[in-house]
């Protein structure tokens, strides 16, 4: 991947890092709302775990990545 993708991923992660880290709840839960708050984000969230997913632990990320933005949007409840 390039450059730039690597910046993308590593901005990902510190904002879902920085939001986990504000907050008492479970990281899951703060991984949901950034996902429900910034539509761009989401997107970009699946992308990289899809980009990701032929890696090792890829595709249990993939699954986690789609399970958060399946409860962002309310589904499954």
């Amino acid at each position: 991947m390039g450059k730039a993708y690597e910046n993308i991923r590593a901005g990902l992660l510190s904002a879902i890092a920085d939001a986990a880290a504000r907050s008492s709840r479970p990281h899951s839960e703060a991984v949901i709302e950034l996902l429900r708050n910034d539509p761009a984000f989401a997107d970009e969230y699946l992308r990289a775990a899809e980009q990701q997913a032929d890696q090792e632990g890829g595709r249990d990320a993939l699954l986690t990545a789609r399970r958060h933005l399946a409860a962002a949007r309310g589904e499954g409840r």
